[in-house]
């Protein structure tokens, strides 16, 4: 399963795939995917190409071969699966397909539930930089060499501001968020501050978000920080956490008020 930058360069290549013996089938039924087979009826290769900021289509086809590698029960089951309805639909592939969706779904609803997201600090995988600076970016819209430049800072490790943390599952990163000096407020004194805290959504609702917060607060303990703040507009989200209502403060961009709040350990 190949992971590109852009499909729209996979498409620019769509006649070399052809030259080398590929059909180059488009999206063939899942959006934001190029599918390629080889061997006609008698198919020997099969290719899914998926956008690398695909995350969730990325992950659940990870999460699906993970399972089946570590349930061999469900291998088998999928296998056995496969052999009866090649050799009931040999020629027709849409009922082949159609009758193995019941068990993929059920499947990839268990993988995806099992699949263990990892909370780790950025600085103890220096080669993440331009991935994770690239992912924040594309979260917020803050200039991505802002992101890495901060990053950066983290793995130097000359001090322990800034920091950033990731939610891994296999490759991808899932979730994520920072703790730096002053998240564009006019409480200077009100420092560290978390900041960008994002989970995609395919994730949500996994308690990531909670545990990438708990990880940086016991991480900042640890250098020294008992107390972190942070700014939102969010009302009711943080105090799940342990996070408590401050004050007020003021959004320096346009002097717009903001809620603060505050973890302290």
């Amino acid at each position: 399963m190949p992971v590109v930058k852009s499909l729209a360069d996979v498409d620019l290549r769509a006649e070399e795939f052809v030259r080398h013996g590929y059909e180059y089938m488009g999206e063939f039924g899942i959006a934001g995917r190029r599918y390629l087979r080889k061997g006609g009826d008698e198919r020997t290769h099969q290719v899914h190409v998926f956008e690398e900021s695909d995350v969730y289509n990325v992950c659940r086809h990870l999460a699906f071969r993970d399972y089946l590698r570590t349930y061999g029960d469900a291998c088998d089951d999928y296998a056995a699966l496969k052999i009866r309805l090649a050799a009931m639909y040999p020629y027709d592939i849409e009922a082949y397909c159609d009758g193995k969706e019941r068990f993929v779904k059920t499947v990839e609803a268990k993988a995806m539930e099992s699949w263990e997201c990892g909370i780790i600090n950025v600085c103890d995988r220096p080669w993440l930089l331009g991935e994770a600076a690239e992912w924040f970016h594309e979260k917020w819209n803050i200039p991505e060499d802002e992101y890495a430049s901060s990053i950066g800072e983290c793995i130097a490790g000359g001090s322990p501001v800034p920091q950033w943390y990731v939610a891994m599952c296999g490759e991808a990163i899932v979730g994520g968020l920072g703790v730096i000096e002053n998240d564009f407020h006019d409480r200077k004194d009100l420092s560290p501050n978390v900041c960008a805290l994002y989970v995609e959504k395919a994730f949500r609702n996994r308690g990531i978000a909670g545990r990438l917060l708990e990880f940086a607060c016991r991480d900042m303990a640890e250098r020294g920080f008992d107390t972190l703040y942070l700014v939102t507009d969010h009302t009711s989200f943080y105090e799940r956490y342990g996070w408590k209502f401050l004050c007020m403060v003021s959004d320096e961009g346009c002097n717009v008020p903001i809620r603060m709040y505050v973890h302290s350990r």
